[in-house]
């Protein structure tokens, strides 16, 4: 086995399920090499240098937004329209925030790059199992990015936060998908996601099992129940089809 892989569990329960509902954005798609490229190219079309400040200010901003909006404090719509207006603010750059976002929005749904094994992976994983997709995000801009990838023909249908109505990790959101997903039963499912705010604590709040995609091995946060822990998809593939790693 590769010592550089590892995975833990928190109880004696096993890998037996039929329903697996992905993240998608830094679980299968490489979110962070997306969102630089396109906003390296934003950035350049209205001339403004796109520099490590101005990168880290925005990051501040965006994420915590999409904590208020995980909260349900604020829109997604608000959400996507004001990080750039607050930017800009903060920054005295004076652009159309609102052009700036729809030009980025669409710059983004360009940029499709796939975790390493992502594909083989749920290529695999439909052969035996009822895929599906859970995300937040702005729909035709998810939508684009995972059909390009290729993800989207091996699962039987995406669920994004902009059609739903409603963002994870909020129960509301979790009893739309399963109300869509024919002779669901949630002892066996589980939620696959690398937020523990978002697909973790989603879980959670749905009644559902989850595994913590942490490549990073950050540490738990004692408000989320985390039912597996992997630190690569290696493991979830050799937990789910019962393969070994060579």
């Amino acid at each position: 086995m590769n010592n550089q892989n590892s995975s833990k569990n928190k109880t004696d329960k096993s890998w037996d399920y039929d329903f697996l509902l992905f993240d998608a954005d830094r679980t299968l798609l490489d979110f962070d090499k997306s969102e630089l490229v396109a906003l390296q190219q934003v950035f350049e079309e209205y001339g403004i240098e796109f520099n490590e400040k101005l990168h880290c200010t925005y990051t501040k901003i965006n994420h915590y937004l999409w904590d208020q909006h995980e909260l349900g404090l604020i829109s997604r719509e608000k959400l996507i329209y004001k990080r750039f207006d607050d930017l800009f603010v903060q920054e005295k750059i004076k652009i159309d925030s609102v052009e700036f976002e729809d030009r980025y929005q669409f710059l983004l749904s360009e940029q499709a790059y796939l975790i390493e094994g992502a594909l083989e992976l749920i290529k695999n994983l439909s052969i035996k199992y009822s895929v599906y997709i859970v995300t937040n995000g702005v729909k035709d801009t998810q939508m684009k990015r995972l059909v390009s990838t290729g993800i989207a023909k091996y699962v039987k249908n995406i669920f994004i936060s902009d059609e739903i109505g409603y963002q994870k990790p909020s129960k509301e959101y979790f009893d739309i998908v399963f109300s869509r997903i024919r002779n669901f039963e949630k002892t066996r499912a589980i939620i696959i996601g690398d937020s523990l705010t978002s697909d973790i604590k989603g879980g959670n709040n749905a009644g559902v099992d989850t595994c913590w995609y942490n490549p990073q091995k950050l540490p738990q946060n004692a408000e989320a129940d985390v039912t597996f822990e992997i630190d690569s998809l290696e493991i979830l593939r050799q937990k789910l089809l019962n393969t070994k790693i060579m």
